[in-house]
């Protein structure tokens, strides 16, 4: 419950039932960490999570200042989105927020594979300008075209993102020098996404562009917002990629941001496989996202070792094929 005595900070986020347990230690993390003086009111897209999951997420986070809104998926019709295994459709639904939370001026949207280990006060109140959106360079992408760039590129190629983020930018008219920011963690002006009707027009370049997306919205948001993002500290958004860069040598940075940006990960960032919670993970900071989820309603659960590649891959095309069906038969469901 939160208190009118306190400040609010709106946060937003989406899960389906695969991220349940993620999502209910990340929001922990998140509140744990919030300092004295604020409320957290939690506004979370419910892509079918189990009413046994709800209602464990609401016992993790009981005697908090937060506020629990569980909003139903945007009825629009996203059928025709690319979907994958590890870009699922609720990645999309950042997008209708503007729509979902029609009386929020601002929120802040997160990604449920993450680890908040300072208080996101600081973050809330940056000042975003004319800026329609916050949020930090990609670590493992940090430019629209970094092969060219990156002077060390060389040395780096491995440890960054294979391909290139929008492979089509010269024709989109993009520098190749902007740079290349990563959703996960994005501070949104509500209000001037829905004065200026931001979500149907990243939504329509999506479906036009669908040949050249690699990152679902993220392309899109890059694409169209490249020269209208407020920058914030990478340290709010820290991708694992860095965790696999043997020094900044291989880096994109000089050698005393790439220290500053690995040792001191404000929120930290699951994006990629390997996740903290799976089977195999060596994330320097699992055994303390662990530590959290012992603090939920899933203290004690531990990974199950995974058999072999094959299985593995296995799994995979059937969570892609399980997305794929899903977006089709709740469009069939909206239809009727």
């Amino acid at each position: 419950m939160i208190s009118s005595n306190l400040s609010t900070i709106d946060v937003a986020m989406a899960s389906d039932d695969r991220y349940a347990m993620p999502l209910a230690t990340a929001v922990r993390s998140l509140v744990s960490s919030l300092e004295p003086g604020w409320n957290t009111r939690l506004w979370i897209i419910n892509d079918g999570i189990q009413s046994e999951n709800v209602k464990k997420c609401m016992e993790s986070w009981d005697g908090f200042p937060v506020e629990v809104n569980w909003l139903t998926p945007p009825a629009a019709d996203v059928w025709a989105l690319p979907v994958t295994a590890s870009l699922p459709i609720a990645t999309y639904y950042r997008l209708f927020l503007p729509e979902l939370l029609d009386n929020v001026s601002k929120v802040l949207y997160l990604d449920p594979d993450i680890l908040v280990r300072r208080s996101i006060h600081e973050l809330w109140e940056t000042d975003l300008g004319d800026c329609p959106i916050a949020a930090a360079q990609d670590l493992a992408c940090p430019w629209i075209h970094f092969r060219s760039v990156m002077e060390n590129y060389q040395l780096a190629y491995r440890y960054l993102l294979r391909q290139d983020p929008i492979p089509n930018f010269q024709e989109l008219g993009l520098p190749a020098s902007a740079p290349y920011f990563n959703a996960g963690v994005m501070l949104m002006d509500l209000d001037r996404w829905r004065d200026e009707r931001l979500s149907h027009q990243l939504l329509e370049f999506t479906s036009e562009h669908a040949a050249n997306n690699v990152s679902a919205d993220q392309y899109s948001l890059n694409a169209c917002l490249w020269n209208r993002r407020k920058g914030i500290d990478i340290r709010w958004n820290q991708l694992q990629a860095i965790h696999n860069m043997p020094g900044w040598q291989e880096s994109p940075f000089d050698s005393r941001s790439f220290r500053r940006y690995r040792d001191e990960a404000w929120i930290a960032h699951f994006a990629g496989p390997n996740k903290p919670w799976e089977d195999g993970s060596k994330h320097p900071l699992r055994h303390e996202y662990l530590k959290v989820l012992d603090e939920t309603a899933w203290a004690g659960w531990r990974p199950v070792r995974q058999s072999s590649t094959l299985s593995r891959q296995i799994r995979l095309g059937w969570r892609t094929s399980r997305d794929w069906l899903g977006v089709r038969l709740r469009r069939l469901r909206d239809a009727a």
